[in-house]
């Protein structure tokens, strides 16, 4: 018993030694020690169990019981402005966690880290990007498909949703479940080019089943489309198609205020231009490459030339050219943004142009000059710009009874002049128009012979032709607008004042790129109303017809939309081989389609086919056996 007695005195004593070989400067670790609890040695009246020993030793009396305690454990007194965390890598993945910085989004995960690879499946996010799953590993943006992604094969950058298939290679780079189903045009059906059976893949209009009517068909309808869309004050209008198919129609309002209307499915939403009065005469409006529309147009109250956009979202406008100009205004607009503006100088009877790079709602960003004051010269002007950006002009040489263009020469730096047709009161309320190719169109009055004609340019040499009589008798026939459709065809809206109304040409057949003459199929569309000095024809991307245009006389008019009752593109549009439907593959269109073929059920039934008499079929379709 005396060992074990020792062995916890001397344990005693060691506590108390430790205790009190501390400074006051020391800090103390957490430990038993700073519990405050005191060691005793055992007393000998303890009723302690004998430890075996070689034998009998007398115990010393150890006196009255003694106490040992620790003494008082220094006490650290917190830093009240130190309020940092304490770092530390708690996964040791080298990474501190997120709240010191270190970009850890779980610091009690070693595989949690900005460098760990991201795994499907776990339901973590194993590289602290804040998306769970979602494993790209040809960071080609699409997530791959074992994580719920689109990419079915994310080893490949060039494989995944959007991506353009490509033919014959035993690859299904767009992930569509399909090889070879190129579709560029998403219409649905794959490209022929990739043994599919849609014959052009980049119009989503053209596939197997579409419907194909005869160019021609719908247009030369007496059922044309007319709705009524505000009352107005004056009888000037423009329209404008953006690449939405979005219809504008811009007009002098009730209040002789400039106005801008959208055609749109629950009606026609008109907002505000300018607030002047007597604005918005001579006007015309275009659409931009970005869907941004412009405006010029005649301030009559300043006599000046002015111009509006709604570029920055809202319309602002601001004078162009001031001192009695403005009159038969027309506007372009190039893909690089450049405004052009085409106009008639009153005071001076000069034809002027005027042009601005940037910031045009600023009159100090346009530069205006005289392109001819070669006689009294600038009426009737219409602009259009080629594909290249060079403006051409169409104008009304007065003093020479004389119908002429412009067109500006980069290599001369400066207008080159043409008489496109000449004679007594030719040359009025022109309408021009280029071609993909530089090909120039233009319709216009020839008030001498009561006639609308048409002229196109080959390379530097005019062919004027008559498309039909429309004589100026009253208020209205005094106007004409000229359009090429994406596949070139020609098409013009006007008014023929001896019928009161407002009529439509198309250009049946084509000539190189100018319509053959004779060959224009005429079409009375408003026979029922006096038309003033406004139609404006615009063609949809889908290739639909619609003219906007004024009806009665001011101040009592109104702005009405005509728009043609189908569409016939003048494309093979259900990949058949014909334009139109063909059914029985005779290579005739169906009668139903526009076509000739009366019986499009029977292959040997058609125009072409040899019809023997006395057995009471119309095998050519001609009316008779």
């Amino acid at each position: 018993m005396r060992h074990k007695l020792r062995q916890t005195a001397v344990l005693g004593l060691v506590v108390a030694l430790a205790a009190t070989a501390c400074s006051d400067d020391d800090t103390v670790a957490p430990g038993p020690t700073d519990a405050g609890f005191e060691i005793l040695i055992p007393d000998a009246d303890l009723d302690i169990a004998p430890i075996p020993d070689e034998g009998p030793e007398p115990v010393p009396d150890p006196g009255p019981k003694k106490e040992v305690s620790k003494p008082d454990a220094p006490q650290v007194e917190p830093d009240e402005g130190d309020t940092e965390p304490v770092c530390v890598d708690s996964d040791r993945d080298g990474f501190l966690p997120a709240s010191c910085d270190g970009g850890d989004c779980d610091d009690s995960k070693a595989a949690v880290h900005p460098l760990a690879t991201e795994v499907c499946g776990d339901g973590l996010d194993n590289d602290c990007d804040g998306v769970v799953d979602n494993v790209d590993a040809d960071d080609d943006g699409v997530i791959a498909a074992e994580c719920g992604g689109g990419d079915c094969d994310d080893a490949d950058p060039l494989v995944g949703p959007g991506m353009v298939e490509v033919c014959f290679n035993e690859v299904d780079e767009d992930c569509s479940g399909q090889l070879d189903d190129l579709d560029l045009d998403h219409d649905g059906a794959p490209s022929a080019e990739c043994g599919g059976m849609d014959c052009d893949d980049e119009n989503p209009l053209v596939f197997p089943g579409a419907l194909d009517l005869v160019l021609g068909y719908c247009t030369a309808s007496a059922s044309w489309n007319l709705d009524l869309l505000i009352e107005i004050s004056s009888t000037f209008a423009s329209l404008a198609i953006d690449s939405k198919d979005h219809i504008y129609l811009v007009f002098q309002g009730a209040d002789t205020t400039l106005q801008l209307g959208e055609v749109t499915p629950d009606g026609f939403e008109v907002e505000q231009v300018d607030s002047g009065a007597e604005t918005g005469s001579n006007l015309e409006v275009t659409v931009d490459y970005d869907d941004v529309l412009h405006i010029s147009y005649l301030d009559l109250p300043k006599q000046s030339l002015s111009y509006a956009t709604n570029k920055p979202g809202y319309f602002v406008h601001t004078l162009v050219d001031q001192g009695f100009v403005g009159w038969f205004s027309s506007i372009g607009v190039t893909s690089e943004g450049i405004v052009h503006i085409a106009y008639h100088d009153v005071d001076q009877k000069d034809l002027r142009h005027a042009t601005c790079v940037a910031e045009c709602h600023e009159t100090s960003s346009w530069v205006a000059k005289t392109v001819t004051d070669q006689g009294e010269v600038g009426q009737f002007s219409s602009m259009a710009l080629s594909q290249s950006g060079l403006p051409h002009i169409s104008f009304r040489d007065q003093s020479s009874e004389t119908l002429r263009s412009a067109i500006f020469d980069l290599d001369e730096g400066d207008w080159v002049l043409q008489t496109i047709d000449k004679g007594i009161g030719v040359g009025w309320t022109t309408s021009l128009a280029v071609g993909a190719f530089g090909d120039a169109h233009v319709s216009y009055y020839d008030q001498g012979t009561a006639t609308l004609k048409y002229a196109w340019r080959d390379k530097d040499v005019w062919h004027p032709q008559t498309v039909a009589n429309a004589p100026i008798i009253d208020y209205g026939g005094q106007s004409t607008s000229l359009k090429l459709d994406p596949a070139g065809g020609l098409h013009i809206a006007f008014t023929d004042d001896s019928s009161h109304g407002l009529k439509y040409a198309r250009c049946s057949q084509l000539c190189g790129v100018g319509c053959c003459e004779g060959s224009w199929a005429l079409v009375g569309v408003d026979t029922n109303v006096v038309v003033g000095q406004a139609a404006a024809l615009g063609i949809t991307a889908a290739g639909q017809v619609v003219i906007g245009y004024t009806a009665g006389k001011p101040p009592d008019g109104v702005l009405n939309l005509a728009t043609a009752p189908c569409i016939d593109s003048g494309l093979d549009n259900n990949c058949d081989g014909v334009d139109g439907i063909d059914a029985d593959g005779d290579g005739f269109a169906s009668v139903a389609s526009g076509g000739t073929d009366c019986q499009d059920a029977i292959s040997l039934v058609h125009p072409a086919a040899t019809d023997p008499p006395g057995d009471d079929v119309d095998w050519n379709c001609d009316g008779e056996d």
